[in-house]
C-alpha cells in the first residue's frame, strides 16, 4: 500500500466515530428484515407500522414517543430470530439450486 493513502481511511469519521457502521451493520439488516418477515407473513399491525416507518430521519428519544410504537422492538430477540429464519430459508434454496447445477 503506498504510503500517500496507508491512513486514508482515517480521514473518514463514520468508519470510527460513535461505532457508526457496527450500528447500521447490527441493527439496520435484522430491523429490516423482521419487518419484511411480519409483512410477509400477513401481520397486519406490522404492515400498518411499515406504512407509518418514515425512512431517513433521525429521531431523538422523544421523537420516537411521539411516533408511537417502533417499526421493530430491537429489545427483543425477535428481529435476530426472524432475520436468521429468513437467512437460512435463502442458504437452503441456494444449496437446492447448486444441487441440481450438480456442483
Amino acid at each position: 500500500m503506498d504510503d500517500e493513502i496507508r491512513h486514508e481511511w482515517s480521514f473518514i469519521p463514520h468508519f470510527y466515530y460513535n461505532f457508526y457502521v457496527f450500528q447500521y451493520a447490527t441493527s439496520v439488516p435484522p430491523a429490516s428484515a423482521a419487518l419484511s418477515e411480519q409483512v410477509l407473513a400477513g401481520d397486519d399491525a406490522a404492515t400498518e407500522r411499515y406504512l407509518r416507518f418514515r425512512l431517513g430521519r433521525r429521531l431523538q428519544v422523544s421523537d420516537r414517543a411521539a411516533q408511537g410504537p417502533p417499526a421493530v422492538d430491537m429489545t427483543t430477540p425477535e428481529p435476530l430470530e426472524l432475520t436468521m429464519r429468513k437467512m437460512n430459508r435463502v442458504i437452503e434454496r441456494d444449496e437446492a439450486l447448486l444441487d441440481k447445477l450438480g456442483r
